[in-house]
């Protein structure tokens, strides 16, 4: 607190005129560096700052950078927008880059619209009222901001409204049955998506104008975005089952080609200012949300690395080129009980970063889990109570993750992105000997050792939908264990069982097949799809987590030689989704899961993405 009063003083004294701001935000030892892009100061504040930050640092004594891949060094620094009061989303920057409009609400019901300009203001409200605002749109002359207002009905309406006065007339212009996002597509037209398809609607007259016709039955169109050049339209195509397709729209001939690969779900479209490239918030059942920037052209998509974050609605400015996007901040971390002797829960890490993925080593004695405490996510070894933790990997990638001991503790596989798709990889715990055992254009995830070590089990999108394989480590020969989704396998301790869970269905359930060969059989229906991650298997047992009713979440134990049902826990938060999040020793001593303690919504930037 003392230092943070330090801070303020210099920069309303000495330090006003300095371009580089260090802010420490509340709840957080994490220092944000932000530069205010201001005339270069006077010699004597740089000689301030070289003497001044190394003790800032050793005052702090918990302080560290927050390490960003080089990729991202390259191009800014991630700055934080907003100030952390409510949950703040939809933003949208000037055309000029100098002011962002978002939407921020603090009770998740009403929500008002903001503008701030990007000098370090203060933002200021447009909307006000008991209202719910959101998906701000700036016209092409920076002038005007049109927006979605929800009514009473439940319906949503198209607003229009001076963007440099509180105190402007408001107008809507049109009626939308459902939520949408907005983009101007010239001076006097907006792009909106509205039953299941794109449509052009005159801000005059509200006239709307149909551009794509989608299979009603199976197919729907939305986040319609109009590249800086006028030629193109990009919207997503989400069809049956759960997948989703970046489309492209010609406005001259009305060519229709889709572009890059299908995707779990989208959560946000901005075009680059030269519009050659897209950057798309995307997402799969096997990786966190990222950003990544798909050309035009076919070639391969670039991930834009911030990890830690869970990104939606990119903006990018059409002048400058910044970038700015909501993120979901998740702080999960490790919890543990000891179900032999004590059903007290413990958290085994309390960093405000990302912890999940834990596996204990077969002896019992230490954890390995994933973690992105340096800044991006990475392997992490440790005590089996989380004590005197070591970082194992430093690929700065952010798809790092899927942890899994051998038999005899000495290696570990894992999955990560580094060339893009997801591969299998291997390390000595050690941190040496690192292999890349597969370099398919496919995603191959989620490895596990069989018990005698002599194959690895992994799931992989290969064939276009999920499946089980089993890899012989002598010979490299593969065989396929299960289909139909089937994801994230693990061997029962007596070599017998193959344990999976599955995707694509509301209800993964908990399934097993013989080694030797056999039928599936299910064991555990209630298992959600969301939580594919949340299960761990014991000598005796299986270990899960689940919601048995409304607002409760429980961890039970299902024996495997009885099939009786018991509840281990009852958690008061909710397990991490879509991620590898909990295991337990085979002696059932230890039982250790990742859960959601907190999470808030802000809106970060990205001076320059070139």
């Amino acid at each position: 607190k003392k230092l943070r009063w330090k801070l303020v003083e210099y920069y309303e004294g000495s330090g006003k005129s300095d371009p580089l701001r260090l802010d420490l935000p509340k709840g957080s030892f994490s220092p944000i560096f932000n530069f205010l892009e201001k005339p270069a100061p006077p010699p004597r504040s740089w000689k301030w700052l070289a003497y001044a930050l190394p003790a800032v640092i050793l005052l702090a004594g918990g302080l560290y950078w927050w390490r960003l891949p080089a990729t991202m060094r390259d191009d800014s620094a991630l700055r934080l927008i907003t100030d952390r009061q409510g949950n703040s989303r939809s933003p949208a920057l000037h055309p000029e880059g100098n002011q962002i409009a978002f939407a921020r609400d603090s009770d998740l019901v009403h929500a008002t619209l903001f503008v701030q300009k990007l000098d370090g203001s203060a933002p200021r409200a447009l909307t006000f009222g008991d209202v719910s605002d959101s998906e701000p749109a700036w016209s092409p002359d920076g002038n005007e901001i049109a927006f979605l207002r929800k009514t009473r009905s439940g319906q949503f309406s198209l607003m229009v409204k001076k963007a440099n006065s509180y105190s402007s007339t408001e107008r809507a212009f049109a009626l939308m049955a459902s939520r949408t996002t907005l983009d101007w597509a010239d001076a006097s037209s907006v792009l909106v998506s509205d039953k299941s398809a794109v449509y052009r609607i005159l801000v005059a007259s509200g006239e709307r104008i149909p551009l794509t016709t989608p299979d009603p039955a199976t197919e729907e169109d939305s986040e319609p975005r109009i590249s800086p050049d006028g030629q193109w339209i990009s919207f997503i195509r989400s069809s049956v089952p759960d997948s989703q397709q970046l489309m492209l729209l010609s406005l001259k001939g009305s060519t229709l080609k889709a572009i890059g690969p299908k995707q779990s779900r989208f959560a946000g479209l901005a075009w680059m200012p030269d519009s050659n490239a897209i950057i798309a918030a995307v997402e799969s059942p096997s990786s966190t949300r990222s950003l990544c920037e798909i050309p035009l052209s076919g070639g391969e998509s670039r991930t834009i690395p911030i990890d830690g974050y869970s990104p939606t609605h990119p903006s990018v400015a059409r002048q400058t080129g910044a970038l700015a996007f909501s993120a979901r901040l998740t702080d999960t971390n490790l919890w543990a009980i000891h179900p032999t002797s004590s059903n007290a829960k413990a958290p085994l890490t309390t960093t405000a970063e990302l912890d999940t993925s834990p596996q204990l080593s077969p002896d019992g004695k230490r954890l390995l889990w994933r973690s992105s405490r340096s800044g991006v996510s990475e392997l992490w070894i440790s005590s089996s109570d989380g004590s005197n933790p070591r970082k194992l990997t430093n690929l700065a990638n952010p798809g790092t993750g899927s942890p899994q001991w051998s038999p005899d503790g000495n290696q570990v596989v894992f999955d990560s992105r580094v060339h893009g798709h997801a591969d299998i990889f291997t390390v000595s715990v050690d941190g040496t000997n690192p292999s890349r055992l597969t370099s398919s254009n496919s995603n191959e995830i989620l490895p596990s050792f069989s018990r005698k070590g002599d194959a690895i089990y992994f799931t992989t999108d290969r064939n276009g939908a999920w499946q089980l394989l089993r890899r012989n480590l002598s010979n490299g020969t593969e065989s396929k264990i299960a289909d139909n989704g089937a994801f994230a396998a693990v061997e029962s301790y007596d070599g017998k069982w193959i344990f999976f869970t599955r995707q694509g269905q509301e209800l993964g359930g908990i399934w097993r097949k013989p080694t030797s060969g056999g039928q599936e059989e299910l064991l555990i229906a209630e298992l959600p799809s969301r939580l594919w991650g949340q299960w761990a298997v014991s000598e005796k047992a299986i270990f899960y987590a689940v919601y048995p009713g409304s607002g409760t979440q429980v961890i039970r134990r299902y024996d495997l030689q009885t099939r009786a049902l018991s509840d281990v826990v009852h958690l008061d938060r909710t397990p991490t989704q879509g991620d590898s999040g909990m295991t337990v020793s085979r002696d059932e001593r230890s039982l250790i899961w990742s859960q959601v303690d907190k999470t808030s919504n802000d809106i970060y930037m990205l001076n320059r993405l070139r």
